[in-house]
């Protein structure tokens, strides 16, 4: 085990990388980060690539991990909802990923996600107000939805965004301050998140 300071520091050079698009080199500082226990963000990115290869006992031990040491980036609990999906596992993924709501309501991309497995489950009223709650959360949003809409006609469920991976790693509703206090899983959803019940 090594001193936590280098393995948050291999972190953000991760995310540096990444962000430069340097995957291959992100990756390497991803995987030595992984040796501290705290470097959680680095856990993230290596779960979902490894979901986007199908690789899901890895995606798991992943987030295992990762949730070991903490509960509160509702990325990481979003991630284990996209993973429960993909198991077949929707009852479960649906109540993750409003955990995953729960504990960082002002990511966009959460409540998007979130949108589109109400909307696998016939949901679609719940996950119309949960999309456009996202558009006027996030200015990014509607590009983003714009794609999720149009892939709706080609497959039997929208996609799932993802959280830690991609071109742009910025979590979307970042670009306002959080609202003050920190959600719980005791504590209900903000209202603006809560979607409306479906007959």
């Amino acid at each position: 085990r090594e001193p936590a300071s280098l393995g948050l520091a291999r972190e953000a050079l991760g995310n540096v990388l990444a962000l430069r698009g340097e995957d291959a080199l992100a990756l390497r500082a991803f995987e030595d980060a992984r040796r501290d226990p705290a470097a959680a963000e680095a856990r993230g990115y290596l779960a979902e690539r490894a979901l986007a290869h199908g690789e899901l006992a890895r995606a798991d031990s992943l987030l295992t991990e990762a949730l070991a040491y903490t509960d509160h980036d509702g990325r990481l609990l979003g991630l284990r909802a996209r993973l429960f999906a993909r198991e077949g596992r929707m009852e479960e993924a649906i109540r993750e990923s409003e955990r995953a709501v729960r504990r960082t309501p002002q990511d966009a991309r959460l409540l998007v996600n979130h949108g589109s497995l109400l909307w696998e489950e016939g949901e679609t009223g719940a996950a119309e107000y949960l999309w456009e709650r996202a558009t006027a959360m996030d200015r990014m949003a509607a590009a983003l939805l714009s794609g999720v809409r149009n892939a709706i006609g080609d497959r039997p469920s929208p996609p799932l965004l993802p959280l830690f991976v991609g071109p742009d790693r910025r979590p979307l509703g970042f670009d306002e301050e959080p609202p003050p206090g920190e959600a719980t899983d005791d504590a209900p959803p903000p209202s603006d998140a809560r979607p409306p019940s479906t007959p």
